[in-house]
């Protein structure tokens, strides 16, 4: 098994949900106004750094690995409203060795 800690720009939340439904993803938890600062810049909900992100923690099998991250890193592909897309998606893989 594997935990799939997903880092995303609140602007994709919606985007990440359907990649994970249509995944077979039937569980999953949210932090929702997460602040801080990285690759894409500030993001502290203010002014002067608008915008925030979400984290997402979802435990999948190991064959499903490759297939929903491909997905969720496609989110980025094609988004009209984001040309560049500066990442808005990152995902941190972690080996769970038990899910009780």
């Amino acid at each position: 098994m594997k935990l799939l800690m997903i880092i995303l720009d609140e602007s994709v939340r919606d985007e990440v949900e359907s990649v994970l439904s249509r995944h077979g993803v039937d569980g999953y938890t949210e932090i929702p106004m997460v602040l801080g600062e990285g690759l894409s810049g500030k993001k502290l909900s203010s002014r002067l750094h608008p915008g925030a992100n979400s984290i997402v923690f979802t435990i999948i099998d190991d064959s499903k690995l490759e297939e929903i991250r491909s997905a969720l890193l496609a989110t980025c592909t094609g988004r009209a409203s984001d040309p560049g897309c500066p990442k808005p998606i990152h995902i941190a893989v972690l080996k769970v060795e038990e899910f009780l």
